[in-house]
Order: structure tokens, then C-alpha cells, then sequence
């Protein structure tokens, strides 16, 4: 059972969609306990995940024997079944085998030359003669060797910077789904996104900037930085703008390099289409109705008031015309969210927020490109306002947990509530997490009413959430969104976050995307988002919402996250509103309603008046 969205799965427990595309068009993803039909036993599934050996009511027996194996090595395991009635059938119904091995679907068998180091979990399910049926969810571990087939590579190789000035460089993993890099530098600092920052000199350095694989830390690649003690002159160094669709959202970056920082940014002649800006920090950015070829000279000045400037022509494509080359009225998206820690760098301080202190005087006191950490395993409860700032694609502000990168899942990988100490969830599929431990900082709305605890002011933008749990006080009636804004709000990531609602509390919704623009809910666990009937004060939940707003929402960035909602687990639109999103991306979510939510399920959790969700 499967919802298909931009041709990658989406795992719906419970009910199935034909196989579609995202569409520039507003979307309603609607899973309900509506109308559930009677299951035939003899194909219900009775398993759980407690070792390796699953028994199903009919006596139908699965079990794994799958050793670690090596990448670049042959591997060799097997699924077995006993029981029932043979021959049996093998199939993976969820989640993948590691690259390179095949199960064998009439003998179980698990072969095959693995490409690279992994630890992939999956359900295979085995089938007997009768249409009993048996579900095991088991993992395989591939470790890398000396062979492995893991490279990484860097960019830039070689540069020269001046004293105190930073560098951006970028890593290339291949060979593994992992491809999260560790920076070093033998001198100076270089950020986790890959900023490096060069030591102040006072005569001419050799430094070597290290890019590390965390999948296969005997991987990396090394560029040579020259640093100069001197000054170089001020220089705009990008060499041409991107073209831009008319209707469609642009940003761009433009770049300098040398002189003495901060720069401002302005347009010295010449004119942009209407409805663009170039703001202060160098960031081209708008959406125009106008098509054709706009010339215009940038200026940069620098903080001695040395200035230089550079002609570039923008060339705006008229509107795709009506059909084209899309799937009938709509259309794949033509702007994608960019939402990767590379993609969002701090260059900044990196405060500490420990215990008992003050989360809101941190948010007003970051300066772009600044870290907040908050204590690991600390509470921080109230409503917490996202200052509106003048940042940019290279200055972002980072929330975020204390604990090191290292211990949370990598960039890429889900997070679950296993990260918070909680060991399992009732009703829900298992985190496979034997050693549960408190990383997360943890962010409380106590309030009875209203939303929280994340708001973005008016214009906030810039921001990303990192290894948080965000969540509400339980008993304390109902609430709506916990991440929302007032007003319009753009450039916000939420990653490898917990979300949470409680059990029984009537809390709307996750995070409301209305009124943002480039916004991203990635690598996340969402749950216990829910409404109850006849006695709820709300009437409709959501993980994810938007599209209800005046301002033109989009792009948005939905991937790999567990969303859970006892009405829509994805909705946009439902109200009124006087633009359609756009650009919207789902892929890899695991959308899940327990089957405790229904009346009459062993362990049934309703609200607190003992009435279903709606």
C-alpha cells in the first residue's frame, strides 16, 4: 500500500492511492478511519518485532539469519519460514536489502556483493500455500573495508584567501547512502557546513581543509588553502545571474570577495523587472509578471567604503504556455526547496542556552549566521518568538540541541523519539532502539489555548530547528499549530525534530506552512496530532498544513519524515485563501494512523472525554 509522490514511495499504513505526481496545484492527502473494511484472518498479519523469530495466530513461523556483512564482499543470509503450510513465498514489503543483494522470493535466500557500508532495516514478510502470512522486521549491517567503494571528493581544491576571511568548500560522497562529511582544518575553523574561517596571519600560511566520511571515516579528501597576510581588493567574484520563469519565486546570491567586511549591497544602475529587490546582503530575489532582458550594474562597499561594481543582464522567460510538456494541467515543480546543512550555513558564534536560562533573549541577541545550542535533555518552556533579521542564504540562525552531530542520527536519517529517552510508543511501529538516551532539548508550550511554541514574527527568515523535541503540556486543553508564523516568514527548515502533540489533548497542528515561502519539514517524527469528536474544541488535525493564506505559498520540502494526524497527515488548502501553493515535494514519509485511535481496538486512546479522534 503505497501513495506515490514525485515518483519516490510514501508508506501509508492502512490505506492506498494511485500511483500520482506533486502538482503545481493545492493538495489534500486525506487518511481517516472513515469506513475501514473487515479484514480476512486468514491473511492478517500477526507479528512484532522482538528479536528475530515472528510467529503469526495460524502457527506460520518467520525468522532471519543475516550476519553483518562487508562492502565489496559476497554476503550470504537467509529468511526462513517453518509452520503453516509449505512452499512459502518471500517478499520485502517495506524498506530496502542494502545495495547489490536480492532476496530470493521461493527460498529465502539473501545474496549478493553489497556496494557500501549501510545498516538498512526493512519488513520481508513470508507467505504460505493457505494466504497465511508472517512479518518480520529484521536489519542488515554492512561494514566498510579497506576495499570499499566509498570516495569522497572536495571543492575547491586549491584557493587563496585572504587573512581572517572565510571560504565556503563543498564535499561529494559516493558509494553510500550516508553522505554526511566531518570538517577539520589544520589551522583556523571550518564550520559543519564547510565554511571555513582562516586564522588571522601576519605572514603568508599553508593550511589543509580535511572533508571525512562518516559512513567510512578512512575516506576523505583535502584542499590546500593559501592564506595571504595581506589584503586583496575588493572584487564582486560571481561571474553571471541565473534566468528566471516569469510567475515563478527567484533568489540568487551574489558574491565578493576581498576588501574588509561586512559588505552592502545596492544597484548602482540600470533597472530589475518589476517586483525584484536586491537587498543589502547581496541576495537577488522577487517574482515578476514581466519576461524579457533587464540590465543592471551591482555595487559593493565595504566597511573602509572601498567599492567596486559589475553589469549582469537577468533574462526572464515568459510562462510555460498551457499544457507544454507537463502531465495535463499541472506540472513537476520548477523550484525545489535546497535544504541540507551545506545548504544553510552559520558562519557565526555558537551560544549555549544551558538550563533554567532564557531561549528568548538568545533569539534577540543572534546575529545572523549565529548557532543557538541549547542544553541537551533541558526543558525550555513558554512561547518563543522568531525575530525577523536581515539574513541571508548564507547567514542562517541554527536552533538546536547541545549534543554533538555525532550522536544523533546522521544528516539524512530520521529521527525518533528514541533521541528523547523513550524507548517505544504504543501503537506505533518500532524505533529498533536498544539504549534510549535524553539528547534532545526539549521545547514546552504550557498554555491552554492559542499555539506554540515556535511563532515567526512578521518577515522572520532564515531559521532551522536541529535535534529538538517540540511538544505541548499534556492536560492543558486545546491548542493549534506548534510552529506557526503571523504574517509572512520565509527560509525555514525543520530537521530531525520530534513534534509531538499528547496523547489525548486535542493539538491541531504540527507546523502550519501558511504564510511561509521556502519551508522544509524533513528527516522528522510527527505525532499525536488529533481532534475529538462531538466534545473537541478543534475539528480537523494535521501534521503538516498550509495553503490557506494570501500569500503565495511554495516551494515546500516534505522528505523522509514519520507524519502522523488523525485527520489530513498532509493538507493544504481547506479554507479560504486567494493564492494555490506551488512547488510542493513529498518523498519517503511514513504516513501512520494507530489502530488504537479506533473504537474497539485492544488499547484504545481516545480523548479525554472517552470520545474516537475525528
Amino acid at each position: 500500500m503505497a501513495l506515490q509522490l514525485v515518483g519516490l514511495t510514501n508508506h501509508v499504513r492502512g490505506f492506498s492511492l494511485p500511483g500520482t505526481k506533486i502538482l503545481n496545484i493545492s493538495l489534500i492527502l486525506v487518511a481517516a478511519f472513515c469506513a475501514l473494511s473487515p479484514v480476512d484472518t486468514r491473511a492478517e498479519i500477526i507479528s512484532k518485532e522482538s528479536g528475530s523469530t515472528v510467529t503469526s495466530t495460524s502457527g506460520l513461523i518467520i525468522s532471519a539469519n543475516l550476519p553483518s556483512g562487508t562492502a565489496g564482499v559476497f554476503y550470504s543470509g537467509s529468511i526462513i519460514a517453518s509452520g503453516g503450510t509449505p512452499p512459502y513465498q518471500f517478499a520485502i514489503v517495506d524498506g530496502s536489502l542494502p545495495k547489490g543483494l536480492t532476496l530470493n522470493s521461493t527460498s529465502g535466500a539473501v545474496i549478493g556483493t553489497p556496494t557500501a557500508a549501510t545498516k538498512s532495516y526493512f519488513w520481508v514478510q513470508a507467505t504460505d500455500t493457505q494466504g497465511m502470512v508472517a512479518k518480520l522486521h529484521p536489519q542488515i549491517i554492512i561494514e566498510s573495508s579497506s576495499g570499499s567503494t566509498i570516495t569522497v571528493t572536495i571543492s575547491p581544491t586549491s584557493v587563496i584567501v585572504a587573512s581572517g576571511t572565510t571560504q565556503q568548500f563543498a564535499a561529494t560522497v559516493q558509494g553510500t547512502s550516508n553522505t554526511a562529511v566531518t570538517w577539520s582544518a589544520t589551522a583556523g575553523t571550518v564550520s559543519s557546513g564547510g565554511i571555513f574561517t582562516a586564522p588571522k596571519v601576519t605572514s603568508n600560511t599553508n593550511v589543509t581543509v580535511t572533508a571525512t566520511s562518516a559512513a567510512d571515516t578512512t575516506k576523505k579528501a583535502s584542499a590546500s588553502v593559501s592564506i595571504s597576510a595581506g589584503t586583496f581588493p575588493l572584487s564582486i567574484t560571481t561571474s553571471s545571474v541565473p534566468g528566471a520563469q516569469s510567475g515563478v519565486a527567484y533568489t540568487y546570491q551574489i558574491a565578493a570577495t576581498g576588501g574588509a567586511m561586512p559588505y552592502q549591497w545596492s544597484i548602482a544602475s540600470g533597472s530589475l523587472p518589476q517586483g525584484f529587490t536586491l537587498n543589502s546582503s547581496g541576495v537577488l530575489n522577487g517574482s515578476t509578471t514581466q519576461s524579457g532582458a533587464f540590465s543592471f550594474t551591482v555595487q559593493v562597499t565595504d566597511a573602509s567604503n572601498g567599492t567596486t561594481s559589475k553589469a549582469f543582464s537577468l533574462s526572464v522567460s515568459a510562462p510555460a504556455p498551457s499544457g507544454g510538456n507537463y502531465d495535463g494541467p499541472a506540472e513537476l515543480p520548477r523550484v525545489y526547496m535546497q535544504s541540507t546543512i551545506a545548504d544553510t550555513p552559520a558562519p557565526g558564534t555558537t551560544m549555549l542556552v544551558s538550563a533554567g536560562g532564557s531561549l528568548q533573549t538568545a533569539l534577540n541577541n543572534a546575529n545572523c549566521g549565529d548557532t543557538i545550542q541549547l542544553a541537551a535533555g533541558a526543558t525550555f518552556s513558554g512561547v518563543f518568538t522568531l525575530p525577523a533579521k536581515s539574513c541571508d542564504n548564507l547567514h542562517w540562525i541554527i536552533i538546536r540541541t547541545s549534543a554533538p552531530d555525532a550522536s544523533l542520527p546522521p544528516e539524512g536519517s530520521r529521527m525518533t523519539p528514541c533521541y528523547s529517552g523513550v524507548a517505544s510508543l504504543p501503537g506505533r511501529p518500532s524505533f529498533n532502539c536498544s539504549s534510549p538516551k535524553n539528547l534532545l532539548a526539549k521545547v514546552l508550550y504550557a498554555q491552554s489555548a492559542g499555539s506554540g511554541p515556535f511563532k515567526l514574527a512578521p518577515g522572520a527568515n532564515h531559521y532551522r530547528f536541529l535535534g529538538l523535541e517540540i511538544a505541548r503540556v499534556p492536560g492543558t486543553g486545546s491548542i493549534g499549530p506548534l510552529i506557526s508564523v503571523s504574517g509572512v516568514a520565509d527560509h525555514v527548515v525543520v530537521d530531525r525534530v520530534w513534534l509531538h502533540g499528547s496523547p489525548q489533548d486535542d493539538t491541531q497542528t504540527g507546523i502550519n506552512f501558511g504564510g511561509m515561502t521556502y519551508a522544509a519539514v524533513i528527516d522528522s517524527y510527527v505525532s499525536d496530532f488529533h481532534c475529538t469528536s462531538v466534545t473537541g474544541s478543534c475539528t480537523d488535525a494535521h501534521a503538516v498544513s498550509g495553503g490557506n493564506s494570501s500569500t503565495a505559498g511554495g516551494p515546500y520540502q516534505i522528505n523522509r519524515n514519520f507524519l502522523e494526524a488523525s485527520g489530513e497527515n498532509i493538507m493544504f488548502g481547506g479554507g479560504g485563501a486567494t493564492t494555490t501553493p506551488a512547488d510542493i515535494e513529498i518523498r519517503q514519509n511514513h504516513f501512520f494512523k494507530p489502530l488504537t485511535w479506533m473504537s474497539g481496538q485492544p488499547g484504545f486512546v481516545g480523548g479525554a472525554s472517552g470520545n474516537p479522534f475525528i
